[in-house]
């Protein structure tokens, strides 16, 4: 059945008032699962109830008995989720005291995903894709170790974490203590990473960073989808794309103006299950129809911290 249930998944607090759709059809708004309920929900960003409520006054007509109760469950887990998030956690340091917003995040090359992971986990995002996840990872956790209030450093966690996935055997479990205990070479080139977006340098600074270790980005093959217009389509889409044998960079909220991207996570298919590493969360392993699962969550996640219009899959060769 042919839905149009989410319309405004990733939209920018600028472009939406509190609880504007984003289209001003008369199409009904239908919902066949909490999951779709709950990402719709997590783009509409209401800041209380009363908008909510308004809001769902508007959708009258629109709405059948059954999407009104998910959406009415969405929003009742959501509201009681803890409600501290703020976008890339920005620390006082005098590199990051003129950032105001999630646009300046992305200028600076800085990671501007929320990483508290247990708002993550119980923010509104349901339970079903916390169970493919086989190995935690917290990157936030990982680099306060060394260096206090660090702002994230997904772009090269997640590179790191091809070129192990892609050179050895092992178990998630193995690849995420590999990674920390690498922590302290990943924040000297977060530093140099965050150094190119001032350098002006012909080359995107994401793809520059990823290939000296290794990554060599096919920007001629990247599928940009959108996530706004026809949900299960960009379900669809992304399934494809990731379960394709190889390895891609999945860029969330990618801002061409800025050669930048909100946030960064990685995968890795060798044709019959797909392993996922998110820099805030851990390594996941998925069939093909579990992949729509993961990636519906971590499109609402990080649409609480900035616009995510686009998720950019991008093949790399890992050298």
């Amino acid at each position: 059945m042919e839905t149009n249930s989410i319309r405004a998944i990733g939209m920018s607090p600028q472009s939406l008032q509190p609880g504007q759709d984003t289209r001003a059809s008369k199409d009904a708004l239908r919902f066949t699962t909490f999951d779709e309920a709950r990402t719709w929900l997590a783009s509409q960003r209401f800041s209380n109830r009363d908008q909510f409520r308004s809001h769902m006054d508007t959708l009258h007509d629109r709405l059948d008995s059954s999407s009104r109760k998910l959406l009415e469950q969405a929003f009742t887990q959501h509201s009681s989720a803890p409600k501290t998030m703020t976008p890339g956690r920005l620390p006082p340091q005098q590199l990051y005291s003129g950032l105001k917003n999630w646009q300046s995040v992305l200028m600076h090359g800085l990671c501007a995903s929320s990483s508290n992971r247990e708002e993550q986990i119980s923010g509104g995002v349901g339970t079903g894709w916390s169970a493919l996840r086989v190995a935690d990872f917290d990157q936030i956790g990982e680099l306060e170790e060394h260096e206090p209030e660090h702002p994230g450093a997904c772009v090269i966690y997640s590179a790191l974490w091809l070129n192990d996935v892609n050179s050895r055997d092992g178990s998630a479990g193995n690849r995420m203590h590999r990674l920390a205990d690498r922590t302290p070479e990943v924040i000297d080139l977060q530093r140099d990473y965050e150094n190119r977006f001032h350098a002006n340098e012909a080359e995107d600074p994401m793809h520059e960073t990823v290939r000296r270790l290794g990554i060599i980005p096919n920007a001629a093959s990247a599928d940009s989808v959108d996530v706004i217009t026809d949900e299960g389509e960009a379900m669809q889409r992304l399934s494809e794309s990731l379960f394709d044998r190889g390895s891609k960079l999945i860029l969330f909220g990618r801002d061409m103006s800025h050669s930048a991207s909100g946030h960064v996570i990685a995968a890795h298919s060798d044709g019959s299950r797909v392993k996922l590493f998110d820099p805030n969360l851990g390594e996941f392993r998925m069939k093909r129809s579990d992949i729509p699962t993961v990636m519906r969550a971590i499109i609402a996640t990080n649409s609480q911290s900035f616009p995510v219009p686009t998720v950019e899959v991008l093949p790399v060769i890992v050298r």
